[in-house]
């Protein structure tokens, strides 16, 4: 329903600021959508659900070895 980097960029940048509820991130983004829109057009408004969607198909130990991964290569 919404675009993945959409998707992404309310992921990383609620994590970043501490969020962990996804009403967290909903809210929060609903808040700063002028400043996420300034990066990305959320046509569509916030992505929740698919957050929801995405953070639930993720696989943990499988997310936490591609993120140290990266961070590696850097």
């Amino acid at each position: 329903a919404h675009p993945f980097p959409e998707t992404l960029l309310l992921a990383l940048s609620g994590t970043v600021v501490g969020m962990e509820e996804l009403v967290e991130f909903r809210t929060w983004g609903e808040l700063r959508l002028l400043l996420l829109s300034r990066f990305l057009p959320f046509e569509r408004g916030i992505p929740a659900d698919t957050l929801n969607d995405v953070f639930n198909a993720i696989d943990p130990g499988l997310f936490k070895t591609c993120f140290f991964g990266g961070l590696e290569m850097l």
